[in-house]
């Protein structure tokens, strides 16, 4: 189980995350306006909704491959699913900054002013690096 901090505010919450960040504790983070389960907007659907996610995302590469100018964008997935999130497909991958600030923002930011039942969270992550050999290493995300 990860440690959990409580805050009394947003600015309280990225004062930690910063001396967290400051000490090398943590070095990456995600601001959520809802404490929800870290899990991708893809993995958060139903059976219905992964289907009209996979149908939106054929249509965003159809129209990156015919608008002029996009095409290294679709050569390149990361950037391709990237790009999807920030226009509303749900996909595979999770958001996270190097800055306590930014993700104090989205941890804050509610642009519909929706009722918020829970509260917002900053998920503080670490690189360890753990020597596989001289020539190699293995990256992994301790939280």
């Amino acid at each position: 189980m990860p440690d959990v901090y409580r805050a009394r505010d947003v600015v309280d919450a990225i004062r930690i995350a910063n001396e967290f960040r400051e000490k090398g504790t943590y070095d990456w983070f995600r601001g959520q306006r809802e404490d929800w389960p870290l899990k991708s907007s893809f993995a958060r659907l139903n059976g219905g909704q992964e289907q009209v996610a996979l149908e939106q995302a054929e249509r965003f590469i159809g129209w990156a491959q015919e608008t002029p100018g996009l095409g290294a964008l679709v050569q390149d997935v990361d950037a391709t699913c990237a790009v999807a999130q920030h226009y509303g497909i749900p996909t595979n991958y999770i958001d996270f900054t190097v800055s306590p600030e930014v993700a104090g923002f989205f941890a804050a930011d509610n642009p519909f002013n929706r009722p918020v039942e829970r509260q917002s969270s900053i998920f503080c992550l670490a690189w360890i690096i753990h020597e596989v050999s001289s020539q190699k290493r293995k990256y992994a995300l301790k939280g």
